[in-house]
C-alpha cells in the first residue's frame, strides 16, 4: 500500500506504527494525533484518535503494514539500546527511582565505551617472578594488553616506574615531592595522619 494521499493520516500512521515498533511508553495516540497536525483541546485528542483508529479504514490498514514493515527492518543496534536506557533513565528520574536511574545511565556508558570494567589478570604474586625492571615492566605492559613490546614502551615504563617509586617514597617519608602534586589536607587531617 502506498503512503496515504491525505498528509495528516499517513504521518498519524506512522506516528501510531512507530510507537508501537519502539514500545515508546508514554507515547499515545493522542500524541501521534497532535503531532500530526491536528488541533485537540482537553481529552478531544484521545476521543479524535480513537475514533479515526476506528472508523478510518485506510489508516489501520496503513499502520497494520508499516507495523509489519518495522517488524521486518528491526534489528537491535547500538544507538536502539542506548534509546531505550535514555528512556528508562528518564522515567526512573520521573519516578524518583535513583538506583534504577544510575543503574540506566551506568549501562548506557558501557554501551557507549565510555566505561570499562577492568578485571586484574593474574594471581596474587604473578609479579613476584619477575627478577629485574626491566622484567617488571614488560609483564606490566603485556598486563595491560600490549601485543608487542618495543624497547622505547619498555624505557616508557621504566620511567614511570621510578617516577612511581619517587612518590611513593615522598610519601612515605612524609615530604612533598617535586613529581607529584600533593592534595593539600588539613591541620586536623595531617595530625590524624600522624597519630
Amino acid at each position: 500500500m502506498p503512503a496515504l494521499l491525505n498528509p495528516r493520516w499517513e504521518r498519524f500512521s506512522q506516528l501510531v506504527a512507530s510507537g508501537l515498533a519502539n514500545n515508546l511508553l508514554g507515547f499515545t495516540q493522542a500524541d501521534a494525533y497532535k503531532a500530526a497536525g491536528y488541533k485537540a483541546n482537553g481529552h478531544s485528542a484521545e476521543v479524535c484518535a480513537s475514533r479515526m483508529l476506528k472508523y478510518v479504514e485506510p489508516v489501520v490498514q496503513r499502520i497494520q503494514e508499516l507495523h509489519r514493515e518495522n517488524g521486518k527492518r528491526r534489528k537491535t543496534t547500538v544507538e536502539s539500546i542506548v534509546d531505550r536506557l535514555d528512556l528508562a533513565s528518564r522515567i526512573a528520574e520521573e519516578d524518583r527511582l535513583p538506583a534504577a536511574l544510575t543503574q540506566a545511565e551506568t549501562s548506557k556508558a558501557k554501551i557507549l565505551g565510555l566505561q570499562v570494567d577492568r578485571q586484574e589478570v593474574g594471581k596474587p604474586g604473578d609479579f613476584n617472578a619477575s627478577q629485574t625492571t626491566d622484567e617488571l615492566a614488560q609483564a606490566m605492559l603485556a598486563q595491560a594488553g600490549a601485543s608487542t613490546i618495543t624497547s622505547d614502551m619498555k624505557a616508557m615504563a621504566l620511567a614511570e616506574l621510578e617516577r612511581h617509586s619517587r612518590v611513593l617514597a615522598s610519601i612515605a617519608a612524609g615530604e612533598p615531592s617535586s613529581d607529584l602534586a600533593m592534595p593539600s589536607t588539613s591541620k586536623r587531617q595531617s595530625s590524624q595522619l600522624s597519630a
